[in-house]
């Protein structure tokens, strides 16, 4: 799909993502390989004549038909062969040709260049200096292509699934146009599955078209990426406490939450296990039948809510133009539950994704954003402010709200706290339409107040339900009511609040009126 292959180029063009995503299992296994490969991306990203020159250096390799035959991946950019794309750069950029002294340039391929030289640069070198290297020590037991071909080919898949090239589901492979474009980097996802022992597990299923990864092994093979995952894992966990004790911040470590195994400061968050800790957290919810928001656990009501949690998990993998069709579908909401417009989301296709929030940021936190959140964006570091996302809760719990059997009552029916929105989900009458920073701070603790005080009335009510078959009628408590009935009657004077608060604030947005005249004939 051109349009699918057009905004992914676009969106994923700007940045360095590799070196936290596709090659961090690669880098923390094989640090001085790493090394050798983080230095030639870096010149390759500078210049594109040592681009070329470090590429025909891996051709001209005495083990390069060694490479080809155990099924290494070398990429290149703009190659005509599909398997030996980079999934980020897949596509063809939208692109604008300018002419300069008689000699056209194209705008965007031009600036996206260096950012798709270092992207092949990292993952081709991170695998042909390694694969060099175990190919050196099999020689030296004895084993050649020859004589150990399943070994070789499996250290190959070892190698591409550790920098983000994992192999496709054959079902998948089959569909593979298809799955491209309406799924992002699904190599990407397949080497996740596979390191994690996902893609094992699904392989004990009949007709599931898994092999596995771990299991197809050789002993040989097998022990070392079992290790590499080890010290990855350890690697990781010990980087993540260190940096968290280092500078104040905490660290979420409960598998059901979603925020795992992020390091916490403030509003923000970061977590640098490139979306490893996305696949065990949907593994844990779905064990444990429930999600922790905020620190408190959730029970899935039914099959229903573990299927949504699946689904929303899967959302998250969309590419940018599915995205927006999924949002379209979704009442005009992200899968963050952010409402979108017609022209965010226009913004959102054309505006390379590690740029998308620094005008915001840098309104928000001024020149400091570029190192909190833009670098570490920029290198593939999964950053979050909670202040982007729509649901915070107005209290911690009911029994903030109201007495302890009202807060039991509402409990036991599972109705939640009213949540309070972001900035951008309220519509006020400013130039931009959204509040500003300063206002918003006023703001939440006036829903809270108003909020509180509506309740307090509500809870005091009483209600007449007559029954229309028999006529009889039935005197109920606020909190005796049915619990659809209560429910949005709590909705209502959380709108209540909302509206109380902006009036306070005069941030009310005038109602159209309509005059109606008669026309005399």
């Amino acid at each position: 799909d051109w349009s699918s292959d057009v905004c992914s180029s676009d969106l994923t063009g700007v940045d360095d993502s590799a070196l936290f995503m596709q090659t961090l299992v690669a880098t923390i296994s094989r640090p001085f390989v790493g090394a050798k490969a983080f230095k030639l991306h870096i010149q390759d990203a500078i210049s594109k004549k040592m681009f070329e020159k470090h590429l025909a250096e891996i051709h001209n390799s005495p083990y390069y038909e060694l490479m080809v035959k155990s099924g290494l991946d070398i990429t290149e950019p703009q190659t005509l062969r599909a398997t030996a794309k980079e999934e980020a750069f897949a596509g063809e950029a939208l692109d604008v040709t300018i002419k300069v002294n008689g000699k056209e340039y194209k705008v965007l391929n031009t600036l996206l260049s260096p950012f798709e030289r270092a992207f092949v640069s990292l993952g081709n070198n991170m695998r042909a200096i390694a694969f060099i290297e175990y190919a050196q020590k099999l020689e030296s037991e004895g084993k050649t292509f020859e004589n150990s071909e399943k070994q070789y080919k499996e250290l190959a898949q070892m190698l591409n699934t550790e920098t983000g090239r994992g192999a496709l589901n054959k079902h998948i492979q089959r569909a593979n146009e298809l799955v491209t474009a309406g799924i992002w980097s699904p190599r990407l996802m397949a080497s996740r599955l596979n390191v994690l022992g996902i893609a094992d597990a699904i392989s004990l299923i009949p007709k599931s078209g898994s092999k596995g990864y771990y299991r197809q092994m050789t002993p040989e093979i097998r022990k070392e990426a079992i290790k590499n995952l080890a010290l990855f894992i350890a690697t990781g966990a010990a980087i993540t406490y260190s940096i968290a004790n280092l500078f104040g911040g905490e660290v979420d470590n409960d598998p059901t939450s979603q925020s795992f195994m992020d390091m916490k400061f403030g509003d923000k968050s970061y977590n640098i296990f490139g979306g490893f800790t996305q696949y065990v957290r949907l593994i844990a919810q779905t064990i444990f039948g429930g999600v922790t928001r905020d620190g408190q656990f959730k029970e899935f009501s039914g099959g229903k809510d573990a299927g949504s949690n699946m689904l929303h998990f899967l959302r998250g993998k969309l590419t940018p133009i599915s995205g927006v069709v999924a949002d379209l579908m979704s009442n005009m909401k992200d899968f963050t539950g952010q409402p979108v417009t017609v022209q965010s989301e226009i913004k959102r296709l054309l505006v390379p994704l590690s740029m998308q929030s620094l005008a915001e940021n840098m309104k928000r936190d001024g020149f400091s954003a570029l190192l909190s959140t833009t670098l570490p964006s920029f290198v593939g570091i999964n950053v979050k402010d909670k202040r982007d996302f729509t649901k915070g809760k107005i209290t911690s719990s009911w029994d903030e709200v109201t007495n302890k059997t009202n807060a039991e009552i509402l409990k036991a029916k599972g109705i939640e706290a009213p949540s309070i929105g972001s900035i951008k989900q309220y519509k006020v009458n400013t130039e931009t339409g959204i509040m500003s920073d300063e206002d918003y701070a006023k703001f939440v603790p006036l829903v809270n107040k108003y909020f509180n005080e509506n309740f307090e009335k509500l809870s005091s009510k009483q209600y007449i339900i007559i029954d229309k078959k028999t006529g009889e009628s039935k005197y109920y408590n606020t909190m005796e009511l049915p619990k659809d009935e209560l429910k949005n009657k709590i909705e209502d004077a959380h709108s209540k609040a909302v509206e109380q608060a902006k009036k306070d604030l005069n941030l009310l947005r005038p109602k159209k009126e309509t005059i109606i005249k008669e026309i005399n004939q």
